[in-house]
């Protein structure tokens, strides 16, 4: 039996979507590079647009291979401009979930 995670989550204000090239600087720009979010995280803060733009790369990749899904979440009336991830890892028996956002 294989299990696999949708392409797509909508709650009542959200959607979970997979990640674009394009999320980066809003990602830089919201939080990866703050500090006081990722004390809090198992990342430390990036200091270059380029490090985001290289962890989204490898988000994508790893959603291409069927290895993880790391959800961007947006808000239903502004689809382009994540707001945060969950990150969303099918192991055998569970699915373990990390968030980040601010």
């Amino acid at each position: 039996m294989t299990i696999s995670l949708p392409d797509e989550i909508r709650t009542s204000r959200l959607t979970l979507r997979a990640p674009r090239a394009s999320d980066a600087v809003h990602l830089f720009a919201a939080y990866t590079q703050d500090l006081e979010v990722a004390r809090f995280m198992t990342w430390r803060p990036q200091t270059r647009l380029a490090e985001t733009e290289g962890f989204i790369a490898y988000c994508m990749k790893a959603w291409a291979e069927n290895r993880s899904r790391a959800y961007l979440l947006v808000p239903h009336d502004n689809d382009d401009v994540p707001i945060g991830m969950l990150d969303a890892r099918l192991q055998p028996r569970a699915c373990f979930m990390y968030a980040r956002c601010k």
